[in-house]
């Protein structure tokens, strides 16, 4: 009876060791151009954030027209924020002695983002049974595993106009908001992720394939009567997003 105790507790003892040795895993910023800022968390002042600067779990990285930022994690994934957006770190760990870039990978890593607004282009090194890599926007999230990717989220208000009577004659124009148009999209230009949609439908992305929703956005931050539908990735795209990896590679690269 001990024995059979003993089995069954060891594993519960593993897991519990391994999330108490997780810890905050470095993410440095190794380019940055044009205007970009970062907050400590999504409520803090904005402060200019600069090559060589290490990032934090809650902060959030802003970046102006035509500004870009790279980032580079100790996992081994890279992130490139391109101009007029926004997006929160909400999580990053992960279980090593060295958790510096350049150090040994390490054995568990967790990454939680939000893309608050814009587009990113992302490299995901392959990752492990426990690991997880996965970026939110809106009530969308997509698992991200061994994967060149990029992810939209553009927001615009809608008016509608109308003519109005104009004191002492003539007539004058109203514009009234009607609601907030969102254009969101994912894609895998090579490997695979695992997008999860509003009510939690699933839907698994290959090589070259490209989801895109456009609508108005709903009280329970949703796409109003849209559906998740892949489609093939234009050739343009996928040499961007393999394009903007690889040169990423090459900086993640030179940091080790």
């Amino acid at each position: 009876m001990f024995t059979r105790l003993c089995l069954l507790f060891v594993p519960l003892l593993c897991t519990a060791a391994l999330h108490a040795e997780m810890a905050p895993g470095d993410i440095l910023v190794a380019r940055v151009s044009g205007d970009a800022y970062f907050q400590e968390n999504p409520e803090g002042p904005q402060k200019v954030l600069m090559k060589g600067y290490k990032l934090s779990p809650d902060n959030v990285v802003i970046t102006k027209i035509q500004s870009k930022a790279v980032l580079l994690f100790s996992s081994g994934s890279t992130l490139l924020v391109k101009p007029e957006s926004r997006v929160h770190i909400q999580e990053y760990l992960d279980q090593r002695k060295d958790s510096s870039i350049g150090g040994e990978l390490p054995d568990v890593t967790k990454a939680q983002l939000r893309l608050i607004e814009g587009d990113v282009v992302g490299s995901v090194k392959k990752l492990g049974a426990n690991d997880s890599f996965v970026i939110h926007a809106l009530s969308y999230s997509a698992g991200i595993r061994g994967t060149d990717w990029w992810m939209k989220l553009r927001k615009s208000e809608r008016f509608e106009m109308t003519r109005v009577p104009k004191a002492g004659g003539g007539r004058a124009y109203k514009t009234t908001p009607i609601g907030t148009a969102i254009a969101w999209g994912f894609g895998v230009a090579e490997g695979s992720a695992m997008l999860t949609g509003p009510g939690g439908l699933e839907m698994p992305v290959g090589n070259q394939t490209v989801v895109n929703v456009e609508g108005m956005l709903s009280p329970e931050d949703t796409i109003e009567g849209a559906e998740m539908a892949p489609d093939t990735m234009p050739a343009k795209q996928f040499e961007a997003i393999t394009g903007a990896a690889s040169m990423m590679k090459d900086m993640m690269d030179e940091a080790q």
